[in-house]
């Protein structure tokens, strides 16, 4: 029975052996990584939609004059200054076009906001020459309402999906004051 299991165990190691041995002999098909150069286009359209809020502080020196011309300042505990540290949201669009040449990219953008940027403020100026009791109410309101800009942009592609970026341009908008 002894034999009967070594010469099993023999046969199989010799049959594993000439297999291993014929499948050296078949042709095997290399294996090619597929590498895939990745390579970003930055050339086409972009829109956008924006949402934000912003703030300001303004400020400016009041000062009155009566019916004869005679100035009328603030005294004591009454300021002479107006603030009206306009805030609130703004909301708009952007847009713009990029055109890749080799690593360069030229590109033109553009947006416009609307605003709801208000502020207001209110002062009693008292006083007068000789102790004349004169009293002035003064308001002031000043605000963004709308505004936009434009740039040109030039960047530089250093590797993909990399893009370093430079741009310049002006800006335009509505401010409002009622002093």
């Amino acid at each position: 029975m002894r034999f009967y299991f070594s010469s099993i165990i023999g046969a199989a190691c010799v049959a594993m052996a000439m297999s291993s041995a014929h499948a050296a002999d078949f042709p095997v098909a290399a294996y090619k990584s597929q590498s895939v150069d990745s390579v970003y286009n930055w050339s086409g359209w972009h829109i956008g939609v924006n949402v934000g809020g912003g703030m300001g502080f303004n400020g400016q020196d009041i000062a009155g004059s009566n019916a004869n011309g005679v100035a009328v300042v603030g005294t004591g505990a009454v300021p002479n200054y107006l603030k009206t540290n306009p805030y609130g949201f703004v909301g708009g669009l952007q847009a713009g076009y990029d055109q890749q040449f080799g690593r360069w990219v030229l590109g033109l953008e553009a947006d416009f906001q609307g605003s709801t940027i208000k502020g207001s403020d209110s002062n009693v100026l008292s006083g007068g020459p000789l102790n004349v009791p004169i009293s002035l109410t003064t308001n002031g309101e000043s605000g963004l309402d709308w505004y936009g800009t434009i740039r040109g942009r030039v960047g530089f592609t250093p590797a993909d999906r990399r893009r370093w970026l430079v741009a310049g341009g002006g800006a335009y908008g509505k401010l409002s004051a009622k002093p």
